[in-house]
Formats: structure tokens, sequence, C-alpha cells
């Protein structure tokens, strides 16, 4: 087991609820979990930009990611 990888994952929805599709992706490093959680979510975001998608939702579980986020806007 490498204990220098880390994974995260995206799950995307409709907006009636459908699942759409997974974005999944692996770093190199030792990461705590929120620097994964923020790598997902920019992750998505540049998905749903490469997609030109407009008024995305993102959910965030993590209330430090969601605190940092309402913070930079």
């Amino acid at each position: 087991m490498n204990n220098e990888i880390v994974g995260w994952v995206a799950i995307v929805r409709s907006d009636s609820g459908h699942f759409v599709c997974c974005i999944i992706g692996f770093k190199s490093g030792i990461l705590d979990p929120f620097m994964t959680e923020v790598i997902a979510a920019c992750e998505a975001f540049l998905s749903f930009h490469s997609w030109h998608a407009k008024n995305a939702i993102l959910e965030i579980d993590n209330r430090r990611l969601w605190d940092a986020y309402v913070a930079s806007c």
C-alpha cells in the first residue's frame, strides 16, 4: 500500500438529481483530508467549466471547506 497517494471523487447529477458522471483522480503526496476535499471541489469546477455548464450547485459535507469558500466570496 502506498501511503503517499490520495484519491478523490466528485459525483455529478442533473438538475433532477439523476446520475450524470463520476469524476475521479489521484494525486501524489501526503495531503490531509481538507486539502483532498479542496482538490475534489476544484476539479469538479474545472470539469463544469470545460463542459460550458451553467448554474452548478456544489454539495459540500465538510464545514471547514464551506467556511473557506464563503470567506473567499
